[in-house]
């Protein structure tokens, strides 16, 4: 029970996190500490980020590592759901495009899907980390002791071996597909 509790609000935080970056733009409330320590890789620099976003009361922002690396990204930030729905978005979708028109056109079309999909994520991938870290801060806020610690550990940071694994799960279906699909290269 605990565990379908567990995957329940997971799922809970990534609707309200949607909801947030779709509905009306929503401000930034700087939470000290506890911010700081939620963000840690470079957390001046995207506090100074969020400030800006708020200032300007805009979605609209740039983040090169979201636009180049879009799904690693995610998984970088230890938005896990996120980075899997860009990922099938941004590299299976393409091979659906390619297998429905039997490749005519589908390069070009490929090509065009991923570069607006990284484009959208490189505009507003600063505003939605930043109402994903603002609602994470929120949450742990009202924890307590122990339980607070092990929340901030799991959720906080950055981790260097997720884009790993995103990556290498990348390239196995890369050769999946061109191998067993397309019969080789």
């Amino acid at each position: 029970m605990e565990n379908y509790e567990k995957r329940r609000g997971i799922f809970k935080a990534f609707s309200e996190n949607i909801r947030d970056v779709c509905g009306p733009f929503k401000e930034y409330v700087f939470r000290g500490d506890i911010e700081l320590e939620m963000i840690k890789t470079n957390a001046l620099s995207y506090s100074a980020k969020f400030i800006n976003l708020t200032q300007r009361r805009s979605k609209k922002g740039w983040n090169w590592a979201a636009f180049i690396f879009t799904p690693l990204w995610f998984a970088y930030r230890k938005m896990y759901i996120e980075c899997v729905i860009v990922y099938v978005a941004s590299v299976l979708l393409p091979w659906v495009f390619t297998i429905v028109s039997y490749g005519s056109m589908s390069g070009i079309v490929n090509f065009l899907w991923s570069l607006a999909l990284s484009v959208f994520v490189g505009v507003i991938g600063d505003y939605y980390y930043m109402i994903r870290t603002g609602n994470e801060c929120e949450f742990a806020g009202k924890l307590e002791g122990k339980r607070r610690s092990r929340y901030i550990k799991r959720v906080s940071g950055t981790s260097k071996v997720a884009p790993v694994i995103v990556a290498g799960i990348g390239l196995a279906l890369e050769l999946y597909i061109r191998i067993k699909i397309f019969g080789g290269f």
